[in-house]
């Protein structure tokens, strides 16, 4: 189960980024058509709200894989329970962890 959920998890990684090329090169050819447009057609499709939201600035994005390990004999249910209790824990854990690997 571990295995598949690893393989899930970096597939969807995998696609995140796909996604992210697509929408760079689409963004890069719009740049180019409206090089071809008149100055001030341009400039007001460049105001308009649709174009500002779709094409927009776009966000640096930076992925950073976290493994968790798991504690012996812990059951595999714990990557997704959602509980109050498993949540604080799992945040408690995560606080120790990188104090830790803040101090290397």
């Amino acid at each position: 189960m571990a295995r598949r959920d690893e393989i899930v998890y970096s597939e969807k990684v995998r696609k995140d980024m796909r996604t992210r090329e697509i929408v760079r090169d689409y963004r890069g050819l719009i740049a180019e058509i409206l090089i071809s447009v008149d100055p001030m057609a341009a400039g007001q499709i460049k105001q308009r709200p649709r174009y500002i939201q779709l094409i927009g600035d776009m966000a640096p994005m930076t992925i950073t894989r976290i493994i968790r390990e798991g504690e012996d004999g812990e059951p595999q249910s714990k990557e997704y329970d959602f509980s109050r209790k498993s949540i604080e824990e799992l945040k408690r854990a995560g606080y120790r962890a990188a104090r830790e690997a803040l101090k290397s």
